[in-house]
């Protein structure tokens, strides 16, 4: 059965459309970013699993997507996937003695992290937290890897 709802306005209908392009593009990311072209899995349990963890990895990509939006589309320079690169630069790296170092936070690192109301601090505070290392923490002076 089809239905036409009138008592929607254009901006509605525009933004309903609008969801449906994310939906598809998240599913783009499912296959492609997410890695599950193939599963290559050989149990019913792994498939579970792997499904399970793709899924929560679309969520917090989701969320991402939705928590930069406003700032991406009022004055960024750059795209999502840029924004998931400039992320991914972020490297700690845990001594023998528990110390924890990072290379410094840039500048586009910073305007991102900020989007979160986080700092670089939030970084220390997040190793400290789920790293199980000693609560020392130093910015790297150089770029690692």
């Amino acid at each position: 059965m089809m239905t036409t709802d009138m008592g929607k306005t254009p901006e509605d209908i525009l933004d309903v459309y609008r969801r449906k392009d994310i939906i598809e593009k998240s599913f783009d990311e499912l296959k492609y970013d997410l890695d599950m072209k193939r599963l290559r899995v050989h149990s019913e349990d792994a498939t579970e699993g792997k499904m399970f963890i793709t899924f929560i990895g679309l969520i917090l990509r989701t969320y991402v997507h939705n928590k930069l939006k406003a700032y991406l589309d009022a004055n960024s320079p750059f795209s999502m996937p840029q924004v998931f690169d400039e992320l991914r630069m972020i490297k700690t790296v845990k001594t023998k003695s528990g110390m924890l170092l990072h290379n410094p936070v840039t500048k586009r690192q910073r305007v991102i992290l900020e989007q979160f109301g986080l700092g670089e601090e939030s970084i220390a505070v997040a190793l400290q937290k789920y790293g199980g290392a000693k609560p020392i923490f130093k910015p790297c002076p150089m770029r690692l890897g």
